[in-house]
């Protein structure tokens, strides 16, 4: 009877379950509490808050919906960061929700000081971070010597040899500890961390090319398990990176960015899932850099790319066919609507030569950098040059008049508290503030940007 009874309350509590947990103990911890974000690519969501308890220890209870993945525990900042203002120290580490995780760090070098007592996945995954940081500051050091030795130089063969020799090693103990570990989410999150390994007398002229074909050498794009890290979109970017010329400016890099964003999508389309999903990332990227040419070729080549509940897929087609409508050249639609003093504003009345539209909002860090340098340009002015029209997607009238007022803004602020649901967000295809549009008479489009260095040339 004993056993039955003992065998009922074991499915029970295996039915029921007991949630594994996650322990942290930080050496000279700084704030009471700490917190837990997870990653879609990119985008960093925050999961749990955990308080520090009577034993020096932050306790999560890990959720049975939280996905396997990579996570970043934010733990405050060490003295030195708390004086200079610095960052928050972070760890990412991985939750595969099939063990417990137990580990000590501190703030001041978290990855270094790391002592897992208990998680595979994260005795494996630190294992290589901290043995890479240590080889590849080795490698780093010995491949720039070839830039001050020649070859003729007796230095020269016995640093190539130990170089050699030293990826060599180094190679082999990765896949080592791979194939002992193959199983876990820590094998496939570090293959794709794997750079390519410099050849040693690789000429200067030659190393850009060779990365460039070298850098996805060990990405498996079919890997779904990748979208819930950060790690594959940060590869991504860096390979975008390689594309980048000191000597171009933002119109002249964006068609390089665009190219090499197209090849990173290429390689995804193995997995219609992966594809998906790295097209959206890169597409949310270069909105942010107000790259629209970027944005739309990939639209042109992607968007049709998902089944019919890609809903990302139909947003990103509506806004290729809302950006053509709006391309230089063309007439703008028009801007009527309501001013922050709930006043009928209809911009045909204008009667200077140009007009600024600017869609910003006084809680946008960016349209905040711009709006002193936009007041210095409007205060400069010409009579009759051009005058600035403003759509703000703010919610709260109060904080935009308040903001209005102390920064002295004279010109028009439209607003009827929609956010990027009002009539000109939807009329101007608005994805991200801020942006600027230069308007003629006629209201034809002569210029457009994401700052105002960009449009300025169209105002004179």
């Amino acid at each position: 009877m004993k056993n039955i009874a003992l065998t009922f309350f074991l499915l029970a509590f295996s039915f029921f379950g007991i949630s594994q947990t996650l322990r942290i103990k930080i050496t000279q911890p700084s704030q009471n509490s700490i917190q837990l974000f997870d990653h879609y690519g990119e985008r960093t969501r925050l999961v749990d808050s955990a308080f520090i308890n009577g034993k020096g220890e932050y306790v999560f209870s890990i959720k049975s919906n939280w996905k396997p993945g990579l996570y970043t525990l934010k733990l405050g900042k060490d003295l030195k960061a708390q004086f200079y203002g610095g960052e928050e120290a972070e760890l990412d580490l991985i939750i595969s929700g099939k063990e417990d995780i137990s580990l000590v760090t501190s703030l001041t070098a978290p990855i270094d000081s790391i002592v897992i007592l208990q998680s595979e996945e994260n005795k494996v995954y630190f294992q290589y971070q901290k043995r890479d940081k240590f080889i590849s500051n080795q490698l780093g050091v010995l491949n720039e010597l070839p830039n001050y030795f020649p070859e003729k130089d007796p230095f020269f063969a016995p640093v190539q040899k130990r170089y050699n020799a030293l990826q060599k090693e180094y190679r082999s103990e990765v896949d080592v500890l791979l194939l002992k570990n193959q199983s876990t989410l820590a094998s496939r999150y570090i293959k794709t961390l794997r750079y390519p390994f410099m050849p040693f007398n690789l000429p200067v002229q030659d190393r850009l090319a060779y990365m460039k074909a070298h850098w996805f050498d060990e990405v498996n794009f079919s890997d779904t398990s990748l979208i819930n890290t950060n790690l594959l979109t940060k590869k991504a970017w860096g390979y975008i990176q390689l594309y980048r010329e000191q000597s171009l400016n933002k119109t002249q890099q964006e068609p390089l960015f665009a190219a090499a964003a197209d090849t990173v999508i290429s390689k995804c389309l193995i997995n219609e899932t992966m594809a998906i999903f790295m097209r959206n990332q890169l597409v949310k990227l270069f909105e942010m850099l107000s790259m629209d040419n970027a944005v739309n070729q990939l639209a042109e080549r992607y968007a049709t790319i998902g089944s019919c509940t890609d809903h990302e897929g139909d947003a990103l087609k509506k806004r290729l066919e809302g950006s053509k409508k709006l391309a230089i050249g063309n007439v703008a639609p028009e801007i009527i609507g309501t001013t922050v003093d709930g006043k009928f504003f209809d911009a045909s009345t204008i009667k200077t030569e140009k007009t600024l539209l600017v869609f910003w909002a006084s809680w946008c860090p960016h349209c905040k950098q711009e709006m002193p340098e936009l007041k210095k340009l409007y205060d400069a002015k010409k009579p009759n040059s051009f005058e600035v029209v403003a759509v703000s997607i703010d919610t709260n009238v109060l904080e935009l008049k308040t903001y209005l007022a102390e920064k002295q803004i004279p010109w028009t602020t439209l607003f009827d508290g929609k956010s990027w649901f009002g009539a000109l967000p939807n009329a101007y295809n608005l994805y991200a503030t801020p942006v600027f549009y230069v308007l003629d008479k006629n209201r034809k489009i002569i210029g457009k940007g994401g700052s105002l260095e960009e449009v300025t040339e169209y105002l004179r």
